[in-house]
């Protein structure tokens, strides 16, 4: 089966939002997928990428 997706700034413009909280607003409503910005996770401490990874 296909995975569902949303893109987070359909929520949010600012590209440096908290992710925690749109991964659980994705998964929340049902999507498997959650598509960001890749740009701003290069400033993300290792172990916040970690628990992102969670």
């Amino acid at each position: 089966m296909n995975k569902l997706g949303i893109f987070m700034n359909f929520w949010e413009k600012n590209w440096d939002a908290d992710h925690k909280k749109y991964i659980a607003k994705a998964a929340k409503l049902g999507f498997d997928v959650l598509e960001f910005q890749a740009q701003p996770l290069l400033n993300l401490s290792n172990d916040y990428l970690r628990e992102l990874k969670k």
